[in-house]
């Protein structure tokens, strides 16, 4: 069975490599939806338009929902929406967010599941300047460490695996802008390697200025990729869901190999936004989709084993109330 599932994977991968060598739009391969009316699939993004989000945005853009015979309408997020909440209030079908969040929404009795992850490893690093005198893990005792809001088990994952006691560490919610940390209001800040890292290069600052605390380094990494449907339209229209991966993974590995576009359809979308910025942010989303210049075999597949660990981070942090059923929290059968 699980030989089946890799081939399948790296079918549609050479299939997505072809096609985008081709012209850019394919409507042969890949799974689609029947000869009838579209099948309508209301997706919400976790934030506003930014490269996180550039292979939803080229997979309608360039047609690939359109040639699956999906009407996808792109929801695009904030500081005031509330993802999951949206699905649970009947607005959206579809999210995608951290693996955390699918547990924990679980925990409370929502009746959602993961259906993909799209990521291979966390982007969520902790950082420090140099110039602070912090060069190791243990240089982080007694530290003010800035993290975003309930990325409390991240951090004190992360923290436990480098040998350091998290109730050693002064951790605080800190905001989505950089200028504090910036401004040496404190020494350490939790980042994006798409994001806010993004806008602190952009500020005059490079790696040999910053010490980076990674958790794929120590095999802790909360992955942020996790595609997150409601049960009713797994039970409605898996066949929909299936091909909406596929055209996902089209639109990540067009939004590759044409950067310029990509950041394009960001800048229409968020004006506000930096060009230079989401350049390299996309480059950086690259890493943390594929880690390698080619997408992985297994990629769009869920993998158990760091799923698993992500439940034990909780549980062993006392985070739910309920212990995590990891099995019954996904559906393997949508990802290709």
């Amino acid at each position: 069975m699980a030989v089946r599932r890799v081939s399948a994977a790296l079918a549609v991968a050479l299939l997505i490599i072809a096609s985008i060598a081709g012209c850019g739009k394919d409507s042969e391969g890949g799974t689609t939806t029947s000869n009838g009316a579209p099948t309508r699939l209301r997706m919400q993004l976790s934030w506003v338009a930014n490269a996180q989000f550039a292979g939803y945005m080229m997979a309608k853009e360039q047609g690939f929902y359109e040639d699956a015979n999906l009407d996808v309408d792109l929801l695009y997020g904030g500081p005031n929406v509330n993802n999951v909440q949206q699905l649970t209030s009947g607005q959206a079908d579809l999210t995608v967010d951290r693996v955390s969040t699918l547990f924990l929404s679980r925990d409370k009795g929502i009746p959602i599941k993961g259906i993909a992850e799209f990521d291979q490893k966390s982007g969520f690093w902790l950082v420090a300047k140099k110039s602070s005198g912090i060069n190791s893990p243990d240089d982080l005792v007694g530290q003010k460490v800035g993290i975003f809001a309930d990325d409390e088990f991240q951090a004190d994952a992360l923290l436990t695996a480098m040998g350091v006691d998290p109730s050693d560490v002064k951790t605080f919610y800190q905001g989505f802008t950089m200028d504090p940390w910036l401004n040496d209001e404190y020494p350490v800040a939790e980042m994006t390697s798409f994001g806010q890292l993004q806008e602190v290069y952009h500020a005059g600052y490079t790696d040999k200025d910053l010490v980076f605390f990674k958790p794929s380094d120590y095999d802790v990494g909360i992955l942020h990729g996790c595609l997150i449907a409601n049960e009713s339209a797994i039970q409605s229209s898996p066949d929909a869901l299936t091909a909406f991966v596929e055209a996902t993974m089209k639109g990540w590995t067009y939004a590759f190999a044409h950067p310029d576009e990509a950041v394009d359809a960001i800048l229409a979308e968020e004006p506000s936004a930096s060009r230079p910025v989401e350049t390299s942010a996309l480059d950086a989303m690259k890493d943390v989709l594929w880690d390698g210049d080619t997408p992985p075999d297994n990629w769009g597949q869920i993998p158990m084993d760091n799923y698993e660990e992500t439940a034990k981070i909780l549980e062993d942090g006392d985070y739910v109330d309920h212990p995590i059923d990891v099995e019954k929290s996904v559906d393997l059968t949508i990802a290709p």
